[in-house]
């Protein structure tokens, strides 16, 4: 059991140094010191709503805009229950560069984006990563009108599982071992920082304060280095989302105890085995991120999601799913 459980362990480590490489040990290894993104937006928001961007008047510092919208690393033991194929877990991870551009209003990104999933089965083989590396756009400014920030981007980015296998199987299904899977896609959005409602003359000194974020995208995938295959059992080009998180609780030591995620989606266009109108265009995703006082950027993570299949190739499959498991807060390797 004991060997098991050691060679489970390698496994995985293989597996995130393979998919994260030198971007993750630098951005371990960088002198920045990490900062929980829900606090960064909390100090973003609530300096705009005094009028004043930072403490010397300048803009907020890169880490502050950037970090407070970035996704953050979590591995969920298990498949959890839902209708997904037995897995030991699943993990995520997304490393990233900044660079500030100008007078720290402007921001380029590159991060590389990674979902691992180890099947729990002999061997405890390791399904094709997804594979994301991302280039991004961001510029932020103030909005006086609703105590917070307003933020724009532009993302580019790859998203394949590194095989160049057939994509059927001999009788026809999808390959699903080690299958071709890549497109390419451009992502466009806005999102905002702000303080809901309050009787509060000055908001920023309400403890119970509620920090809302929110925004939605457009993402269109672009026929180049595309599997073809893709255009055969459409995966869905075109694609629009909406997301909003409260941040609940009490604030303490510069962090909420709950943040609740409502995040929604519809696949436009052509898509495999669906019509117009079908409900499988769509997907809903709630999380809810729990602190537990246990680690200083590890917290309890609770998630429910229903929709198409993220993992790569199995897009031709939709799930519904609720797991438990554990999120963190991401590293910064920051330059500019």
């Amino acid at each position: 059991m004991r060997s098991t459980f050691l060679l489970c362990v390698a496994r995985f480590a293989l597996c995130l140094s393979a998919s994260v490489g030198p971007a993750a040990s630098t951005a371990a290894a960088s002198d920045v010191p990490d900062v929980d993104p829900e606090a960064a937006a909390q100090d973003v928001a609530g300096r705009a709503a005094t009028g004043n961007p930072s403490e010397e008047g300048d803009p907020p510092p890169l880490r502050e805009v950037i970090g407070a919208n970035l996704e953050q690393g979590y591995i969920i033991p298990t498949a959890g229950l839902g209708n997904v194929d037995p897995l030991l877990f699943e993990a995520k991870v997304s490393p990233y560069y900044a660079l500030s551009l100008g007078k720290g209003h402007d921001a380029v990104v590159f991060a590389f984006k990674t979902i691992v999933r180890m099947r729990y089965e002999e061997g405890f083989p390791v399904s094709t990563p997804s594979y994301m590396p991302r280039l991004i756009y961001y510029h932020y400014g103030e909005d006086p009108y609703h105590n917070g920030h307003d933020y724009y981007y532009v993302m580019v980015s790859h998203h394949s599982n590194g095989q160049k296998g057939p994509f059927y199987n001999p009788d026809g299904t999808v390959n699903m071992t080690d299958g071709e899977f890549s497109t390419n896609f451009i992502e466009m959005g806005a999102y905002s920082h702000g303080f809901a409602d309050t009787k509060q003359e000055e908001p920023q000194q309400d403890p119970k304060r509620r920090l809302i974020r929110g925004g939605f995208a457009a993402q269109i995938h672009v026929p180049i280095n595309r599997s073809k295959e893709l255009e055969e059992v459409h995966y869905g080009f075109y694609r629009v989302k909406y997301w909003q998180t409260f941040l609940l609780g009490e604030e303490g030591d510069h962090k909420r105890k709950s943040r609740l995620t409502f995040s929604a989606f519809a696949i436009l266009g052509p898509l495999h085995d669906a019509d117009i109108w079908d409900w499988k265009r769509l997907g809903l995703d709630i999380s809810l991120r729990q602190d537990l006082n246990w680690f200083d950027n590890l917290d309890l993570y609770l998630d429910f999601y229903t929709g198409q299949d993220y993992y790569n190739i199995r897009y031709t499959e939709n799930i519904t799913v609720l797991r438990v498991g554990v999120i963190s807060d991401v590293g910064l390797a920051e330059r500019g």
